[in-house]
């Protein structure tokens, strides 16, 4: 347990990249996995504030995206580095098991956390996610990537307003976010182009034993 103002920091990962984390709240610590397409953790900083009251957050940002540093390589964007980097994180807190949260692809990254590292994961968290991300179809063959930080925050826009039945309720505090946040279009390329392809854990869910 502990009680936390907002801190901080840096750790630095097994191949010697400075990973930018923060701590905040009160509680147990709660490990939360950044979605692996290329966005910081800026939006879990503030969307998931009032767990703050019960829970300590420990929220990052994977290479190349927001304050950590680049990757050196395209693979490096794959989900198992970005666990290895969240192990490093923890590492750098001092926490030998948490609670881990993860939403969206970010909930992929928490299952490969959590079957690499089972030891280190108290209970699971997981939010609008799977552990298959291909599709059935052509359906991503086709499809045109942003290029800029700019054409992609406009890419998370109006993907916003597709996905969200009532875009209207959710607009103010979405616009104050959407500025602030921190995009990688090299993730994002890279995420559509390989990883989402071939991710897929369905036959190792069995050996996740946390509740």
């Amino acid at each position: 347990m502990c009680a936390l103002q907002a801190e901080e920091g840096f750790a630095t990962t097994a191949d010697g990249l400075r990973i930018y984390h923060r701590v905040s709240g009160r509680g147990p610590f709660a490990l939360v996995m950044p979605v692996n397409w290329g966005m910081d953790s800026y939006i879990y900083t503030k969307g998931l504030s009032s767990l703050e009251f019960w829970l300590a957050l420990v929220t990052f940002d994977p290479r190349s995206v927001g304050r950590s540093e680049p990757a050196r390589m395209a693979d490096e964007f794959a989900m198992s580095v970005t666990a290895q980097d969240a192990a490093a994180v923890a590492d750098a807190i001092g926490l030998s098991r948490t609670v881990v949260i993860g939403h969206s692809s970010g909930g992929a990254v928490a299952l490969t956390y959590a079957l690499a590292y089972p030891e280190r994961v108290s209970h699971l968290v997981l939010v609008s996610t799977a552990p298959r991300w291909a599709y059935e179809d052509s359906t991503g063959s086709d499809v045109s990537y942003p290029t800029s930080e700019a054409a992609m925050r406009e890419e998370v826009r109006r993907s916003f307003h597709a996905a969200v039945r009532e875009p209207s309720r959710f607009q103010k505090a979405f616009d104050d976010l959407l500025p602030r946040m921190r995009f990688s279009p090299e993730r994002f390329r890279w995420a559509g182009e390989v990883e989402w392809a071939t991710y897929d854990v369905r036959r190792e869910l069995r050996e996740i034993r946390a509740p």
